[in-house]
């Protein structure tokens, strides 16, 4: 039988070769027979070992992704640190101008 690398698998033990876990997908072990679903707040290209965070100012909620293009862009007055799976609202005294912010920014004594 054939042992698959990570990032591959065969369906049953006595495939001939190992097929790449498709995009939105995972493996990280070995001699595996089936890849696992991308986590939430990262995404899996074709034959991903372990799933990529999206991006500082971006986020996912959804699980399956096969690119960083599936990250959603995070919302003004919000931040999203890497690998975020939804938004976090800026606390008082605090401000995110514009989308894709990974921090939220002091205001200014007085405003």
């Amino acid at each position: 039988p054939t042992r698959c690398a990570a990032g591959t698998i065969a369906m049953t033990g006595r495939m001939p070769a190992c097929d790449r876990c498709v995009g939105g997908t995972y493996q990280n072990d070995t001699g595996a027979t089936a890849c696992r679903d991308c986590e939430r707040g990262h995404f899996c290209a074709e034959g991903a070992s372990a799933p990529l965070p999206c991006e500082a100012g971006t986020y996912s909620a959804e699980t399956g992704l096969d690119s960083a293009g599936g990250c959603e862009d995070c919302p003004p007055g919000h931040a999203c640190t890497t690998g975020s799976v939804a938004p976090v609202k800026c606390r008082a005294g605090t401000f995110a101008a514009g989308s894709r912010n990974a921090e939220c920014d002091l205001c200014k004594a007085g405003e």
